[in-house]
């Protein structure tokens, strides 16, 4: 099978989106994740794990502008799941941090995408499995080449 990088590229582009659309509604399964933003919340949660980050912060880490991440943010800390804290450098700044109650939720999400994936994986041969193991590693290796 001859695929050139530009086609492989095109079907990636194409495999994505429908990877996240499915991974979204599996965790919507989850009573605490019943809107459309459950990858936009899996995100944010992953990314506050490493610590708190102001808003802006946040937006530069994840790429992605401000009026995209304000809702969810707001929603986010209307659950519980982080929570604002005055920044101790600036006093006019505020941190966005997970709570324990978000990362509780992350790990519940986590948990709901892995099994999710694991049973659409069973459909698979072994072979088939091993195959696709080896294409993403292939993928990561590629991906981490300057």
């Amino acid at each position: 099978l001859m695929t050139t990088s530009h086609a492989l590229a095109q079907q990636l582009m194409e495999t994505m989106p429908a990877l996240g659309q499915s991974m979204s509604r599996s965790m919507r399964t989850l009573h605490a994740a019943t809107d459309s933003n459950s990858i936009i919340h899996i995100r944010t949660l992953h990314t506050l794990m490493d610590g708190p980050k102001t808003f802006k912060e946040l937006c530069v880490f994840r790429g992605v502008a401000p009026p995209t991440l304000s809702r969810s943010v707001d929603a986010m800390v209307k659950r519980g799941w982080i929570e604002r804290v005055p920044h101790p450098d600036d006093k006019r700044k505020l941190l966005l941090q997970s709570t324990t109650e978000g990362q509780k939720h992350f790990k519940q999400l986590i948990a709901v995408s892995h099994d999710y994936l694991s049973r659409a994986l069973q459909t698979l041969t072994a072979q088939e499995r091993a195959t696709i193991s080896q294409a993403l590693n292939l993928l990561i290796k590629a991906l981490d080449t300057p």
